[in-house]
This record gives C-alpha cells, sequence and structure tokens, in this order.
C-alpha cells in the first residue's frame, strides 16, 4: 500500500492507492480504491471535531500529596474521575 499526498481534493488527507496482486479487472480495481478513500475521508470529517474536543478537556489542578508531576493527559483523567465522583455524590444525595 502507498501513499501519495494530494492536498487539492481530500483537504489534508492523504490518499491511499491498494496495490492487487494477479487481478485483470483494472475498473474494478479503480472503483475499490475510490471507495475506500471516499470512507477514510468521511470518516476523517465526521470525527475531525471529536478530536478537537479531546484535546481540548479540563485539566484537573497538580496535587499537592503527589511528588512527581502529572502529565495533560493524566491530569485530564484526573478532572475527569474527580466529576464523576461528584456527580455520584450528588445522586445519592438527591436519593436520600
Amino acid at each position: 500500500m502507498s501513499t501519495k499526498n494530494n492536498n487539492n481534493n481530500t483537504g489534508g488527507l492523504p490518499k491511499f492507492r491498494i496495490k492487487r496482486i494477479n487481478n485483470n479487472e483494472d475498473n474494478n480495481n479503480y472503483n475499490n480504491n475510490n471507495i475506500s478513500n471516499n470512507t477514510l475521508q468521511k470518516f476523517y470529517k465526521k470525527n475531525k471535531s471529536k478530536a478537537e474536543f479531546l484535546v481540548n478537556l479540563l485539566e484537573a489542578p497538580q496535587p499537592e500529596i503527589l511528588i512527581t508531576k502529572l502529565f495533560p493527559y493524566q491530569k485530564q483523567g484526573l478532572d475527569w474521575m474527580l466529576s464523576n465522583e461528584h456527580s455520584k455524590e450528588l445522586t445519592i444525595d438527591e436519593e436520600v
């Protein structure tokens, strides 16, 4: 499999071409490659906003009791866990 960068039509996505061995149907091979490329483009467009969301997640402050410094993704995970704990506490309090 080889890739070619084609920034004109694909919005910066690499263009994939699958090389088939012993395939006499060149037209069918061309159509299969276009389907793959279109599928990749749709997947990228659909998930681009989700990836941007992940980059901008909130980070919890560095806990003072930890000696080692947390990486940004660890602080994001800590913030997520703390927010889940607090939401469960609210749910338990509301039920009582």
